[in-house]
């Protein structure tokens, strides 16, 4: 006899690079959201990555755990954000 569960939740830990860094997906509300935990440049790096998969009009929000600061856009044309992200890569 079989016994199954229900497949498990749509978020998923996982560890790359060091043990200090990590990630999780989860869908909320029919939106996906990443939530990532790493040092600034690996951050950059990954997220300019994963934009490569983007729709060309997407809404950002951004949140500085240390500052507790926020920044949203809404319905931001993609080459835009890329573009941003790009210059971020610079000063880090």
């Amino acid at each position: 006899m079989l016994f199954r569960n229900r497949t498990p939740a749509t978020t998923v830990w996982r560890r790359f690079r060091s043990g200090l860094d990590g990630f999780t997906f989860d869908e909320v509300e029919g939106h996906f959201e990443a939530r990532v935990a790493a040092n600034a440049e690996r951050i950059v790096d990954l997220f300019y990555t994963l934009s490569e998969h983007l729709a060309p009009a997407i809404d950002v929000v951004l949140e500085d755990q240390r500052s507790q600061s926020t920044w949203t856009g809404e319905s931001i044309a993609l080459p835009d954000v890329r573009d941003a992200i790009a210059r971020l890569k610079v000063p880090l």
